[in-house]
């Protein structure tokens, strides 16, 4: 005891507390010698880390998105093209193009307009111009074919065709029976409903039971009778609420929703000297980005400029090539597929279906074996299913 008495009362002597303000005193030294300024060079310190951030990722992100949105326009295009094929008289565009050699004929031009004197090559152009995109902007041969090709492109000829000779040309399919809005956008979708939604206007029970089972049946058996008596039952149909209400649909689908139409009449030289003096569709493309409704973050409005932008370049004499563009429906059909397919978005191994590329979401999932391919595009015609078992389609 007496020698553990004496441990501790040595130990103590040298292991003695530290009292407070000593220790607040060495918490003062402590943090004036660490904000000291130090001899080492600023340069010489180590870099701190940067901080993770996400943007850079999601610009890559957003970048990647609007290249594959821009570029999937042929896509889009080739896939209506082939959903035109079946229909009676051909495609869309071959009709188009009839018009267009009944116009070059009638105007006595040979070869190229870049070749031509410049006032005649300019004043055609800007009829091919302002031609196209009145057809492109309601869709349907019918439409094009009754408005037919127009000569004049002044102030005073543009002030009766907007909306008034149009709108008329339109409601005069209608009530022929056939639809004068035709395409994939969402306007020209929301016209086609108006349409359909017209000819039961009035209409009976009974009636509007056997258009509809007309419709269903034109639907399903797309046989040429079954579309004559369709056309038969909606011309029967037509009234004046029906006119009223598609007559309203036609003109927003012409100056809605920011006249755009009237931009691009306005802006029409700029156009026609890119397609004169350019190559490719680059530069009609870049021309038509200043102009409202053809440009912007909306796929329909940048699917719509390129159509238009193909259209001049394989349908009309302001083509780059010098065979028969106008002439030839299958040299124009041919030349066509080429502008297309040059520039379909990379497909990084994916499986394809009838040669159009498969969806993006194809890239980065495997194929599933035993299962037929995807459609070729999301927002275009479904495939037709008459008479297959639905498992066949089933993902």
């Amino acid at each position: 005891m007496a020698a553990t008495r004496g441990l501790s009362s040595s130990s103590g002597s040298s292991f003695r507390p530290r009292s407070k303000p000593d220790a607040c005193a060495a918490a003062r030294d402590l943090q004036l010698a660490s904000s000291a300024p130090t001899d080492r060079p600023k340069s010489a310190s180590k870099p701190r880390a940067a901080l993770w951030s996400p943007k850079s990722r999601l610009h890559e992100e957003t970048r990647t998105k609007t290249n594959s949105a821009a570029s999937d326009w042929s896509v889009w295009l080739l896939a209506a093209e082939s959903a035109e094929s079946h229909q009676r008289g051909g495609t869309v565009t071959g009709r188009m193009r009839r018009l267009v050699h009944a116009a070059v004929e009638k105007a006595s031009i040979k070869g190229r307009l870049a070749d031509l004197d410049h006032g005649k090559a300019h004043e055609f152009a800007e009829s091919c111009v302002i031609s196209l995109a009145l057809w492109r902007r309601f869709g349907s041969a019918e439409f094009a074919e009754t408005i037919g090709w127009l000569e004049r492109t002044d102030y005073a000829a543009m002030s009766a065709l907007l909306p008034g000779r149009a709108v008329e040309a339109a409601v005069e399919v209608w009530k022929s029976g056939r639809q004068a809005a035709f395409g994939d956008t969402a306007a020209l979708r929301s016209v086609r409903q108006h349409e359909i939604r017209a000819w039961g206007l009035g209409c009976s029970p009974a009636m509007a039971r056997e258009l509809h089972e007309a419709e269903q049946a034109c639907l399903l058996m797309r046989g040429q009778a079954d579309e004559d008596r369709l056309v038969m039952l909606r011309a029967a149909r037509a009234s004046s609420a029906g006119e009223a209400v598609v007559r309203a649909a036609y003109e927003r689908l012409l100056l809605a929703p920011h006249h755009t139409f009237w931009d691009l009449w306005r802006k029409r030289e700029a156009v026609v000297q890119a397609a004169l003096t350019g190559e490719a569709l680059g530069p009609v493309r870049e021309a038509l980005r200043q102009v409202r409704g053809y440009c912007g973050p909306d796929r329909d409005a940048e699917r719509v400029a390129w159509a238009l932008a193909v259209d001049l370049r394989t349908v009309t004499p302001l083509s780059e090539d010098e065979g028969p563009v106008t002439s030839s429906g299958d040299y124009a059909s041919f030349l066509r597929s080429r502008y297309t397919r040059r520039c379909l978005p990379p497909v990084s191994g994916a499986m394809t279906f009838r040669g159009f590329p498969s969806r993006p979401s194809d890239q980065q999932t495997p194929f599933p074996p035993g299962r037929r391919p995807f459609p070729a595009v999301q927002s275009c015609c479904p495939p037709d299913t008459t008479g297959l078992p639905t498992p066949v389609f089933a993902v």
